[in-house]
């Protein structure tokens, strides 16, 4: 959970047998962590701006590589093909919006910026350290992300051993205000946690404290 892939290593091994075509998911990447599609060697990369990037829901980002646009043809047509020929624009509807979404994405984007991809990537591994040690020294906690910050990220699964994440995520919302995601699929019955950059050490200490850290 929270794992960071080798995508350059795998986009490499991809083309080396034939896939002409690479797509990524990085909706929890975009916004966490810093993203570089060309050195990824992608063709696709798409995400959900309302994660990371803290934009409104109902947005999507999409990137094409430029070489591709020329092999990809739209699957409807617009006006937008004629006003943003030679951008991936030409795939977007330009149809009736939500403009003040769409102007706020700018805005969020802005926003991140400011923040500094160092400074939050710092913060993030801060936070992700102290949560790590404090479930691995609690006979109570199972650990289920990583443990090397060059494969993990601000996302990670943590267990209370014996208590359904399902009954956690209700108990802790209602007596402590805690949001976080259930997941109980496969064998895995985990809290998938996600602080951002605003989320205060208090903050940390009330979650640690809650689940018996």
């Amino acid at each position: 959970m929270g794992l960071r892939y080798p995508v350059r290593a795998l986009a490499d091994a991809a083309r080396a047998r034939g896939v002409e075509f690479i797509a990524v998911d990085a909706a929890q990447s975009v916004g966490m962590l810093p993203v570089d599609v060309t050195a990824m060697g992608i063709d696709f990369l798409a995400t959900s701006p309302h994660k990371w990037l803290q934009a409104p829901k109902g947005l999507g980002m999409l990137y094409v590589r430029r070489a591709v646009q020329e092999k990809l043809a739209p699957m409807w047509v617009s006006s937008g093909q004629t006003r943003f020929r030679d951008t991936a624009g030409i795939y977007d509807d330009y149809g009736t919006r939500n403009l003040a979404e769409v102007l706020t994405l700018g805005d969020a984007i802005d926003f991140q910026q400011r923040l500094g991809g160092e400074a939050k990537e710092a913060r993030h591994r801060a936070v992700w350290q102290r949560m790590r040690e404090a479930v691995e020294a609690s006979p109570r906690l199972t650990w289920h992300s990583a443990r090397d910050w060059s494969l993990s990220s601000a996302l990670y699964g943590i267990e209370v051993n014996g208590q359904p994440s399902a009954g956690l995520l209700e108990r802790l919302g209602r007596e402590h205000g805690l949001v976080f995601r259930a997941f109980q699929t496969q064998g895995l019955d985990s809290m998938r946690i996600s602080p951002n950059v605003q989320t205060a050490d208090e903050e940390v200490t009330k979650f640690l404290d809650a689940i018996g850290a």
